[in-house]
């Protein structure tokens, strides 16, 4: 992976960042160029500096001075959630979820319900906001191959380019849906945990975007952690009580949306 894909203070995968981290011959080149000492704490130290960098020119000192408070808090929760729950769900397993992971998270068989509603609307069209390493989203066009299946994330991961070509593929936040999508296009959208990173305010406001690419009757199913208010313009299909792991602070809500 070129470092110039290292950008807009955006944290990769955590393997890809393990590969780096253990790619000597990158780690020497990376310090010769920059005239760094060739181990990996500079290497880090200078990677994350550059993350910042750009995420300053990207979205101002303010806003970046939050995003890095976020990633830092995300890298805290994921330690202690290896330490606590080493056999429940964490955030790279959330990352690199096949169909089988996301279904449990969703608490529903998602394969069985895009078949209902490919049935319902042929050409499907559907959009992952999220959609991590990938993996899932392979597995769904595998098993729907008639359905038009689109995943985004904030930074391509090597991953993406091992599944199906069928899947599109896009570089986007989840804010940037009505920008990256033509109104009243889409028929279903999912996210796990892709909107949990924005305020609430900003999952109200994602909310509103999806019902602006949805098509009439679209649906929206996401997890998320916050508390928000639910736009007009939704039908409210269902919501879950909060699932929470034992001895964890880490609650999750699942909803399924309809546009009205």
């Amino acid at each position: 992976m070129r470092k110039k894909e290292f950008v807009a203070g955006f944290a990769p995968a955590p393997d890809v960042l393990k590969r780096w981290r253990a790619d000597k011959a990158y780690r020497r080149r990376l310090a010769k160029k920059h005239n760094l000492a060739s181990d990996r704490v500079h290497v880090d130290i200078y990677l994350s500096q550059k993350a910042f960098g750009n995420s300053v020119k990207h979205f101002g000192s303010k806003e970046a001075q939050a995003r890095f408070i976020r990633e830092r808090m995300l890298k805290t929760a994921i330690k202690r959630d290896k330490r606590s729950m080493p056999h429940s769900y964490t955030w790279p397993i959330s990352f690199n979820a096949g169909i089988n992971e996301l279904n449990r998270f969703y608490r529903l068989d998602l394969i069985r319900f895009l078949k209902k509603e490919n049935a319902l609307h042929p050409n499907l069209k559907v959009v992952e906001i999220g959609a991590g390493t990938g993996k899932a989203a392979g597995e769904i066009v595998t098993q729907l191959p008639g359905v038009d299946y689109t995943a985004t994330g904030l930074t391509r991961v090597p991953e993406w380019y091992n599944q199906p070509s069928k899947i599109k593929w896009k570089v986007m936040h989840s804010m940037q849906i009505l920008r990256k999508f033509k109104p009243g296009s889409i028929d279903f959208i999912h996210s796990n945990l892709g909107l949990s990173f924005n305020e609430p305010a900003d999952i109200t406001r994602t909310l509103e975007q999806c019902r602006g690419v949805l098509k009439k009757n679209g649906k929206l199913l996401f997890t998320c952690e916050s508390n928000f208010e639910i736009p007009e313009g939704f039908k409210v299909l269902y919501k879950s009580h909060p699932s929470q792991g034992k001895g964890d602070d880490y609650m999750q809500y699942v909803f399924l949306l309809q546009k009205k």
